[in-house]
């Protein structure tokens, strides 16, 4: 599995323009933006990686009850629970894997964030 570790600097993927893109509300790109820069990069990959796991949840919702996307980084609910039907079911792997670092970002992430961005 590829992976790109938190805190790398990825050329064929731009942070912003990733999350951008996964966040189903977009107004107030500006300020939006303003409150991304201020986020330390390395906690960029975990971001994306939490945005790709609540989009379900925030696309079930009325546009009004979706935060902006710069109050959803600025309150850093990206590190709020998931709603339990949400959640994956724990999988306890029989081996453990040495070669995937917990800071990196999952294909199906990457993925997701291809296909919505149209590439």
């Amino acid at each position: 599995m590829n992976v790109v570790p938190i805190g790398e600097k990825v050329e064929e993927l731009d942070s912003w323009e990733a999350f951008w893109a996964l966040y189903p509300r977009h107004e107030a790109k500006k300020d939006a933006r303003k409150a991304w820069d201020k986020i330390d990069a390395g906690k960029h990959v975990e971001i994306l990686t939490s945005l790709a796991a609540w989009r379900p949840v925030l696309a079930e919702r009325e546009r009004n009850y979706i935060p902006l996307p710069a109050s959803w980084l600025r309150g850093e609910r990206w590190e709020d629970e998931l709603p339990v039907e949400y959640r994956r079911p724990a999988h306890v792997p029989t081996k453990p894997r040495d070669d995937t670092p917990k800071s990196a970002m999952p294909e199906h992430v990457k993925a997701m964030i291809a296909k919505l961005r149209g590439k």
